[in-house]
């Protein structure tokens, strides 16, 4: 059975109906216990009765049976009384011509209570007394009828079982009310994600139970990692066909004139060159990146030797020396993995490309941030041009290979996670790259 509804409908189903049944059966068994107790107090009261109109003269016992109601003077009332002194007995006449058995052995101040048939073959309860009466010890035996007791209760468990299938009934559509109830809202966030793949909508609504909103949170940042992956993907694309597209014209129309001599095919060459140092760089940015691995806990600590190799293999034969600061114990980063990869990356690449022979990279926690701080060497920038460093395809050195982009991207990435890229002037004489970004402290996927 895969259906929720279903499995919650037959589990509180169930409950519901061993819950009436249980009370059911209490009341049963409670009733019946009080209806025995009430029964057992009256014969007590008529055993009480019975031996106060009792009297002993010589060896056998008297009753004055007036004393004692018209019910024990009726025949087959239904009361009935039985006394025995040594051999004497007594019998109310409402027994007629039946009997009470008497167990042998009731001594003085015992009592024995058991249910028989009676007179009439009606069901009867009796109780055995020993008592002690003028030195003589005596039996008092009482009996009643529980036919009357019997049929109130039966009528009682007859309404009780009704009334109990109606609550019952009752409770169902209660329950089957409250269950649809609470599994619209999953239903609503199925329909949110049928329209995901329509492309009706670009995220969940947050609107969900608590249970729920832990897996929403998660979908929504999901989406978004892959909304801006997306849009980076197409900036890229864009960029990179918008920097061809001249060179390739350029190309072809050098290429229309190549008999013109050797200085149009340097020309060619050239071009060709500066296409192959577009696509390469768009390369090498490719294998900064790692795999998408959405909605987990980043471990900067694992990342930084694998990208330092990197990039030394990039920018060779250009020898760096890399200094790397990482406070201990330092807090995991909130992100997807590709996103801070490519962000650390583009920094760092930036630092390798513009430094002079040294890169710092310091790692620490502020509050609950992570603060990077990445400083280079290099010529550094003036005032004028730190703002415009992150502005999309803007270089302020064209001599040095380039796009313009990993700047901007970088603080593209920071913004989208609630952090922050700052720049300035580094007292190493190059440049200084502050990001913040929000900590975590849940361990990263393995």
């Amino acid at each position: 059975m895969t259906s929720l509804r279903r499995r919650l409908g037959l589990g509180l189903g169930l409950g519901l109906l061993s819950l009436v049944l249980v009370q059911w059966l209490a009341g049963w068994a409670l009733l019946g216990w009080l209806g025995r107790v009430q029964i057992n107090e009256q014969l007590r009261l008529d055993a009480t009765n019975v031996l106060a109109a009792t009297s002993i003269d010589g060896e056998r016992p008297s009753v004055d049976q007036s004393r004692l109601g018209a019910d024990y003077q009726r025949a087959f009332s239904g009361r009935y009384f039985r006394v025995i002194a040594g051999d004497g007995v007594v019998e109310s006449d409402s027994l007629w011509d039946e009997t009470l058995a008497t167990p042998n052995g009731i001594a003085t101040g015992q009592r024995e209570d058991r249910i028989s048939i009676g007179p009439g073959g009606n069901r009867i309860a009796v109780s055995h007394f020993g008592f002690e009466k003028a030195g003589r010890a005596l039996i008092v035996s009482v009996a009643t009828e529980t036919l009357a007791v019997d049929a109130a209760i039966a009528r009682f468990h007859r309404w009780h079982g009704a009334i109990s299938l109606a609550f019952l009934a009752g409770l169902l559509l209660l329950q089957r009310r409250l269950v649809g109830d609470a599994l619209a809202e999953v239903e609503s966030l199925h329909k949110q994600v049928d329209d995901l793949g329509a492309g009706k909508r670009h995220r969940l609504s947050g609107e969900v139970p608590d249970e729920l909103r832990p897996l929403v949170d998660t979908l929504n940042q999901s989406l978004e990692s892959l909304t801006r992956r997306q849009q980076r993907t197409r900036e890229a694309l864009g960029n990179l066909a918008h920097a061809l597209k001249t060179r390739v014209a350029m190309v072809g129309l050098l290429a229309d004139n190549s008999a013109l001599g050797p200085e149009f095919a340097e020309r060619l060459r050239g071009e060709t060159r500066a296409m192959r140092s577009i696509i390469d760089h768009e390369l090498r940015r490719a294998r900064l990146l790692g795999e998408s691995q959405p909605g987990q806990a980043v471990r900067l600590q694992a990342l930084i030797p694998g990208m330092r190799a990197t990039l030394d293999l990039l920018h060779a034969p250009k020898t760096i020396t890399f200094h790397s600061d990482v406070e201990p114990g330092l807090p995991h980063c909130i992100g997807d993995l590709e996103d801070i990869t490519e962000l650390l990356g583009n920094l760092l690449d930036n630092a390798w490309r513009h430094c002079r022979g040294e890169v710092w990279l310091c790692a620490f926690r502020t509050e609950n941030e992570l603060l990077l701080v990445i400083e280079d060497d290099g010529p550094g920038c003036g005032a004028e041009e730190l703002q415009q460093l992150t502005r999309r395809g803007y270089r302020a050195d064209e001599r040095i290979g380039g796009s313009g982009l990993g700047l901007a991207i970088s603080r593209e990435i920071a913004e989208a996670y609630g952090g922050r890229l700052e720049l300035d002037a580094s007292t190493r004489s190059g440049l200084r790259v502050r990001v913040c970004l929000p900590a975590s402290t849940r361990q990263p996927d393995t």
